[in-house]
């Protein structure tokens, strides 16, 4: 079996305590053919270096402008059909990649596929924190998935304005223009949490999916979807508990 180019994401600031661990856990996947793509966003530590320190590493370095800026520079720098993002400060279990090629490979009209997210023993994929049905993407971290790159074309690139919340702005554009998805019940990312860690900034998330609902409304307007939306929203924000209960002592 041909395996398609993946080419893969990782941005990075000031990830030299990080950098090195994620990118063993990407050749650990034993796959080809395969890119690697570090989108440096302004570090000031030894991240260029060790970077640039693995052959197999594209290097680009970007003025510090975010996250979502270096994820989309990533995205057009992209040379192939499938795309995936790693963090700096996350790592991927063996077997991660070819778990979700296969999915995109049995079923071509799936433009994107996602596995579970697990940190140490605790999974937050864990049904009792479902929170809504109708919101189909809210546990998907960009690290657990596997992107076909033309879906990017479809619904646009990352939202370079939402510190913190590109990618939940991102799932619910994907959520309104109904982008095939499969769900597999594997987990495909190990996310950490540290003290610098800012998904677990519960104050910059909830100002982030305020922000995110704010802008969508006009959308939800236009579609005659704003009461079925603003209440999904208004769950989404309810996760936040959730993120209040489990910060880190």
């Amino acid at each position: 079996m041909t395996l398609p180019l993946i080419s893969v994401i990782i941005p990075v600031y000031n990830g030299e305590h990080f950098l090195a661990e994620a990118l063993a856990s990407i050749h650990a996947q034993n796959y080809d053919p395969l890119e690697l793509i570090v989108v440096d966003d302004g570090s000031m530590d030894n991240s260029a270096e060790i970077a640039k320190a693995d052959s197999r590493v594209r290097y680009f370095y970007q003025e510090n402008q975010g996250q979502a800026v270096a994820r989309n520079n990533g995205i057009i720098q992209a040379k192939g059909d499938l795309i995936t993002f790693l963090d700096q400060d996350d790592v991927w279990p063996k077997g991660s990649l070819i778990n979700l090629v296969e999915i995109l490979q049995k079923m071509p009209d799936v433009a994107l596929v996602h596995g579970l997210v697990q940190e140490y023993n605790y999974c937050l994929d864990d049904s009792k924190f479902y929170i809504s049905d109708r919101i189909p993407y809210w546990h998907v971290n960009l690290g657990s998935a596997l992107f076909r790159k033309s879906i990017f074309f479809k619904v646009g690139l990352l939202s370079d304005g939402l510190k913190g919340c590109d990618d939940i702005e991102w799932f619910m554009r994907a959520w309104y223009q109904e982008v095939p998805n499969y769900s597999l019940e594997k987990v495909t990312l190990h996310y950490r949490r540290h003290d610098n860690n800012m998904t677990w900034d519960t104050i910059t998330i909830k100002k982030g999916i305020m922000r995110v609902y704010y802008e969508h409304i006009q959308y939800n307007r236009q579609n005659l979807q704003l009461s079925h939306n603003k209440q999904s929203f208004l769950e989404y924000i309810g996760f936040n508990k959730y993120f209040k209960n489990n910060q880190k002592k």
